[in-house]
């Protein structure tokens, strides 16, 4: 997976104001030997959780909501449109499959992390 120019120092800075941040992914948690290693390879020290929603035996939002999470940033739209029926502000990394996907309320588009 490619790493995102500009994130490891935009989250620094969230996280040293103070900034819980957890990665919440679709993944199988027989993954996670992969997935940490790949997390703590590229983004050191920045996120104190990993959660996975084994394939979404449990919707993002749900998982969000319970962890208490009050932004999300995704790329799907599913996930990003689960994440607002639960009421956290959720926010759309830029990807060709999400540019119709509409802003307001809580909603908010990133094209990058510069």
């Amino acid at each position: 997976m490619k790493v995102t120019s500009g994130a490891y120092q935009v989250l620094i800075g969230i996280k040293e104001q103070g900034a819980k941040l957890t990665v919440l992914t679709s993944r199988f948690e027989n993954t996670s030997e992969a997935t940490e290693g790949w997390v703590c390879a590229n983004y050191p020290g920045i996120f104190s959780d990993i959660i996975y929603a084994n394939g979404m035996s449990h919707s993002k939002g749900d998982i969000a909501r319970r962890v208490g999470s009050n932004l999300h940033i995704d790329d799907a739209p599913k996930h990003l449109d689960d994440i607002r029926r639960q009421g956290i502000d959720a926010v759309a990394f830029s990807a060709p499959w999400n540019q119709s996907w509409v802003l307001g309320q809580g909603r908010y588009r990133a094209d990058s992390f510069s």
